[in-house]
């Protein structure tokens, strides 16, 4: 059958990490002032590891129940840590700056990413599937209107909207549905071999599995072995590749 539409990962797909570290401290920094202003002396050992233990708890969640704790939960998580009262403005403003920190420090587009795209998007309906983590998927379109790849997509499934993350079939099934497309239509380009490409194959998509991120923390799993129907090292070589597993 024939291939009428790709879906896409967002985190190390299309958008790298860089910038991570400034906007974790950022975050770190938001929620010292908020412990200030509640006449608090902040313990910086103890907000770090409250800040730590928040993001164990998400990549539990993520791995574990094939979901993303919301923003706001993410939040009361790390502010139930730090042992202070609950307080809705420290749980408001912390909510708002961690949902933003992407458009204050955004990372970047992968090189070739943005040529790709609208390449692909001239032969095939684009849809873009991604697990939110601080930044829900409202913020992360803002971000991709502002780096001038919105426009390529036809469909989006953010984990925090959808309720679930990959590899479960509704996150790739959502995505499909708007692009009016079959599993077997279709091919899913992301780099995370136990999410992207497991999610995509158990649905019954082509997939490619996406190696053009050389960040340490990504990059390690890319020499083990993969169940994709192809791996591409560069967006400069991906509509090739999409067309030659379009053929087969």
């Amino acid at each position: 059958m024939a291939i009428k539409a790709v879906t896409i990962d967002f985190w190390n797909t299309i958008f790298d990490s860089s910038n991570g570290e400034i906007r974790r401290e950022a975050r770190r920094q938001a929620l010292r002032r908020e412990v200030e202003r509640l006449g608090h002396t902040p313990d910086d050992e103890l907000l770090g590891r409250c800040y730590h233990q928040t993001t164990e708890y998400f990549n539990a969640v993520w791995r574990n129940e094939q979901k993303t704790p919301l923003t706001s939960t993410l939040v009361e998580y790390v502010w139930e840590r730090t042992g202070i009262q609950p307080d809705t403005e420290a749980i408001e403003t912390l909510t708002k700056e961690f949902c933003e920190g992407v458009l204050v420090s955004p990372p970047a587009l992968l090189p070739g990413a943005k040529e790709a795209l609208e390449q692909l998007a001239s032969k095939y309906r684009l849809a873009l599937i991604s697990d939110t983590a601080f930044s829900p998927g409202s913020v992360l379109m803002e971000l991709m209107e502002r780096k001038g790849v919105l426009h390529y997509f036809s469909a989006f499934s953010f984990s925090d909207e959808t309720g679930v993350a990959k590899p479960h079939p509704v996150a790739f099934e959502h995505a499909i549905q708007g692009v009016d497309a079959q599993p077997s239509e279709c091919v899913h380009i992301g780099d995370i071999e136990a999410t992207d490409v497991f999610g995509a194959k158990r649905f019954g998509m082509k997939a490619i599995r996406f190696m053009g991120d050389s960040n340490p923390h990504v990059s390690n799993g890319h020499d083990q072995p993969t169940a994709a129907d192809a791996e591409v090292a560069a967006w400069q070589n991906m509509l090739a590749k999409v067309e030659e597993l379009a053929r087969s």
